[in-house]
């Protein structure tokens, strides 16, 4: 695939996540923001699995409509915090968050190119899947501590 070809699949799957915030904020809303958010991490989580066993822009296509997707569910976690920390998400817990991501929207592009470069693909996905892997296990376990 060509990376303009990747690049209109990546544009085309955002649309697909944008498209879904509103269903995603409400179903977080009537159901509950554990029972969107959980599934939303292991959609993001199916997804990174599945894209580099992808061969054809077809299955690329599906399995990064699918990983983006979940990331609809990504503001259900300070909106948790909000509703279950004493005190609420504000001040230094909400800059700790902010602090948290934005440092990892820094970092991530740069250590998966670098992880890319040297071991592939696979090694990029995996290492993905483990930070995502982590966030459910922490929202899980944070959840439990404070339900």
């Amino acid at each position: 695939m060509t990376p303009q070809l990747i690049g209109r699949v990546m544009a085309i799957a955002f649309w697909v996540e944008v498209c879904l915030l509103f269903p995603v904020g409400w179903a977080a809303d009537v159901l509950g923001k554990v029972r969107v958010a959980v599934p939303g991490f292991l959609a993001m989580l199916v997804g990174i699995v599945l894209v580099p066993f992808t061969q054809e822009v077809w299955s690329y296509g599906g399995a990064f409509v699918v990983l983006v997707s979940g990331m609809s569910v990504w503001m259900a976690a300070p909106a948790l915090h909000a509703e279950r920390l004493a005190g609420g998400f504000r001040g230094r817990s909400a800059g700790l968050y902010r602090l948290v991501t934005d440092f990892g929207f820094i970092v991530a592009p740069a250590a998966i190119g670098w992880l890319i470069g040297r071991f592939g693909f696979l090694a990029g996905a995996v290492s993905i899947g483990v930070v995502v892997g982590a966030a459910i296990i922490a929202t899980v376990c944070f959840l439990h501590q404070h339900s």
